[in-house]
């Protein structure tokens, strides 16, 4: 995930990139007001639960 969209592994990128796996895996919905982790999340058609 973290090639297929240019980030740059930073602390901050690798904690973000491991939720969304862990999400993706246990194939629950997601919760972040992170726009760009939005986007992403979107793109491996990870729900988004909007609150």
């Amino acid at each position: 995930m973290i090639k297929e969209n240019n980030k740059k592994l930073s602390k901050s990128n690798l904690n973000d990139f491991i939720l969304l796996s862990i999400v993706k895996r246990l194939n629950c919905p997601f919760i972040t007001y992170d726009e760009d982790l939005k986007k992403i999340a979107k793109k491996y058609n990870i729900k988004i639960l909007e609150l």
